[in-house]
This record gives structure tokens, sequence and C-alpha cells, in this order.
């Protein structure tokens, strides 16, 4: 494999959501001219990878939820433009990767299927013999074309991710506008509401002061009520109390004339009776 270049994003390696048998875990891949390294952490050193994969092994590179591993419950809610696959071995065994975001699976895609299209090229043309610097000239300015393709709609997918950026920018200070706006408005219905409280407790208190004063005056009526009634009942006394005094009045008034009558009649006897005396001593 000597002359072939990897590309320089590979030897760093990226970070990957790794979905496998044991489950669902962060890990570092990074790649070598001779195998794929599947890491805990950046700095880990290559030999702690217990099953490198060999490039002669791999069959091919996935773009996409393709493989079964990526069919699992867990793994439903996954993006599929996040994921690759790289499989490898005669019972094709696949390293299933999720990236954390769409420009970095492409990135990748395109460099790991790339870099593996040169090794069974170069392996073909092994396989054949030897192979003419006019052949060998032809498949690099084929390689070198289909570079610059990638590198193209690399440039494509950032300027893409660019203007997703710049929009996702736009979106966020109008939802940070909305909820300045929607602040503000809280803060005035927070407002109103307090204004509102206060005027429902001002009515209540004198609703309240009210229902006191209307006890009051049905209380003050009640008493009214029975002095009305004793009043009433005194004032049939009353009457009735004249109509006896009345009557009293009438009966004195008859029994004054009654005895008017006989002071009368007493008088003129007792005038004629003075009048016969006088003239019997006149007669002595």
């Amino acid at each position: 494999m000597a002359g072939m270049e990897l590309d320089p994003m590979l030897v760093d390696g990226l970070q990957f959501t790794k979905h496998g048998l044991k489950g669902v875990t962060r890990r570092w891949v990074k790649c070598t001219p001779t195998h794929v390294y599947c890491l805990k952490k950046k700095d880990s050193p290559l030999d702690d990878c217990c099953d490198p994969i060999g490039w002669d092994s791999v069959s091919e590179i996935l773009q996409g939820k393709q493989t079964l591993m990526f069919s699992r419950a867990r793994a439903k809610n996954v993006q599929d433009s996040l994921c690759l696959s790289i499989v490898y071995r005669s019972d094709n065994r696949t390293l299933d990767l999720v990236a954390d975001s769409d420009a970095q699976a492409f990135e990748w895609y395109g460099a790991l299927n790339g870099y593996l299209m040169e090794l069974k090229e170069r392996f073909t043309q092994a396989a054949r013999g030897t192979v003419s610097d006019k052949e060998l000239e032809a498949v690099k300015q084929a390689l070198e074309a289909e570079r610059a393709v990638h590198q193209k709609e690399k440039q494509q997918t950032q300027e893409e991710l660019e203007k997703v950026r710049l929009h996702k920018e736009s979106l966020t200070q109008k939802i940070e506008s909305k909820e300045s706006e929607m602040e503000r408005i809280k803060a005035m219905m927070k407002e109103e509401r307090d204004q509102l409280v206060a005027r429902i407790k001002d009515l209540h208190d004198k609703v309240k002061d009210l229902t006191t004063q209307l006890d009051t005056a049905l209380t003050d009526k009640q008493e009214l009520l029975v002095q009305l009634q004793d009043a009433r009942k005194d004032k049939t006394e009353l009457v009735a109390l004249r109509a006896e005094i009345k009557r009293i009045r009438e009966s004195r008034a008859a029994q004054a004339n009654e005895i008017s009558g006989l002071l009368a009649s007493f008088t003129n006897k007792f005038g004629s009776f003075q009048q016969g005396l006088h003239t019997a001593k006149a007669d002595k």
C-alpha cells in the first residue's frame, strides 16, 4: 500500500456514537493506511483497540441506516443522514457509527469510501500483474477528479451548512425577540392581574361593608317593625281608652245633669218650704 494517501481527517480521527451488541457507547475512530481503530478516548494508544479492522478485510462503506444493528429499536429515533457503517470480514461484521452532524457523516463517508475504492483499484491492478505508467496516470487522474468532485461537494455542503447556521442564528434571534416580547407581555399581564386582584379585593371589601350595612339596616328595620307593631298596639289601646274616657265623660255629664235637676228641684222645694215657714211665722 505504499504511495496510498490517507485523508488527514481520518488520521486525526473523530468521536462517534457506536451502536453495538453491548449497547450504545461513545468511541473515537482513527484510521491508518492499514487499519481502522475504535478507541475509548482521543489520546488512547492504538494498542488499546482489541479488534482493529484491517482495510484488506473491508468490503464496503454504507451510508445511512442499512445494517441490522441500525434496525434495532434503540436506533429508531436516530437520524438516517448521521449514520454510516463499515462492513468487514467474510461474515459481514459491521462497525456502525453515528456522527454528531450531517456534515461529519458526509465527509467521513466520502473519505472512507474513497480510500477503500483506491485500495480495491490497487488490489485489482496488482492481481492483473504489472501496470503501465499510463494506466497508473489515468487512475491517478480519475482519483484526482473524484477527489475534486468530493471537495466540491464538501464545499457545497459547508456552504449549505453555513446557510443553515445563518438561518439558525436568524431564527434564534427571532425566537429571542419573541421570548423578550413574551416576557414583556407576561409582565404586562402580571401587572394587569395584580391590578385586577387588587380591584377585586377592593370590591370584595366594599361588598363586605355593604353586607354589614345591609345586615345592620335589616336589624334596624326589624326593630322598627317591632316598634311599629308596638305603636299600632298602643294606638289601638289609646283609641279604646279614648272611647272609654268619652263614655265616662258622657256618663258623668248625664249624672251631672241629673244632679243639677235634683238640686234645682230641691232648691225649689226648699224655697217653697222656707216661704211656708215665713208665712206661718207671720200668721202667728
